[in-house]
């Protein structure tokens, strides 16, 4: 099989046919996220196609099928590397999992969703840093360093500025440098806890006063809800944010990983 570039409408189009067309239920882990490509690279025949969109140096995929047979036939045929899927779901099924590893795809992790109706109050912390433009670069490489690119979902350059400029990023500073960022974006009347990082140099405190200072800015807000995502196996994290009232509520982020030559 050859993956063949095409427009996003054009893939949307192939969905709805499928749908139309459909006598059982429909599997996917499309649900509208931020697309960056113009054209992707796709593949597809009447029961399922597969697309992939550039995600700085690696690919996230995205499917919709009604035939599981004819979807691990053409996840057997990527070859693009490596690449990435999330899965979004309570419960992942074997039959699905079966599929992506006959496609030569591993499970990579898994992320629970943890949610928070009624924030904490707290007094700002000062000082108070909020990142500057000309630092976009460096909050880049602080989050390539620290934190895994594969299930963060980092914003992209255009992304970040913009969350630089409506003060959505608090940094950390030593001797001018950043050594520590919490950002955060705004739906409405709730916060997604986006990204959260201290340098292992720092003390325990730096990376406390950044979480502090975000909930002291969501309350001069008047922001009272949350959610985050948490890798089941970062325990000392999940913790933390269970301290501070938050809870998993049933959703997980199933991650799967193709690196071809493997």
């Amino acid at each position: 099989m050859a993956f063949d570039d095409k427009a996003l409408i054009e893939i949307e189009a192939h969905m709805k046919f499928i749908k139309k067309n459909a006598r059982c239920a429909i599997y996917s882990n499309y649900f509208k996220p931020k697309i960056y490509q113009a054209f992707l690279p796709t593949e597809v025949n009447d029961e399922a196609i597969v697309f992939m969109d550039r995600d700085t140096d690696f690919h996230r995929l995205y499917y919709y099928a009604v035939s599981l047979s004819n979807l691990s036939d053409i996840l057997r045929s990527v070859r693009v590397s490596p690449v990435v899927v999330d899965i979004l779901s309570k419960v992942q099924t074997e039959d699905i999992e079966k599929v992506f590893y006959d496609g030569g795809f591993k499970k990579y992790a898994v992320l629970t969703r943890m949610i928070n109706n009624s924030l904490r109050k707290f007094p700002r912390v000062e000082p108070l840093y909020y990142a500057n433009e000309k630092e976009w670069q460096v909050i880049i490489d602080v989050l390539n360093i620290g934190l895994d690119r594969y299930t963060g979902h980092f914003p992209q350059q255009a992304e970040l500025i913009d969350l630089i400029r409506d003060k959505k990023v608090i940094v950390a500073k030593k001797e001018n440098t950043i050594t520590g960022l919490i950002m955060y974006q705004v739906m409405g009347k709730q916060c997604h806890f986006y990204q959260w990082y201290s340098a292992k140099e720092n003390d325990a405190s730096d990376g406390a006063n950044l979480l502090i200072n975000l909930y002291a800015v969501l309350d001069e807000l008047g922001i009272r809800k949350g959610y985050l995502w948490v890798n089941d196996d970062n325990a000392p994290v999940m913790k933390i944010h269970q301290r501070f009232g938050f809870k998993p509520d049933g959703l997980k982020d199933f991650i799967y990983f193709k690196q071809v030559g493997e």
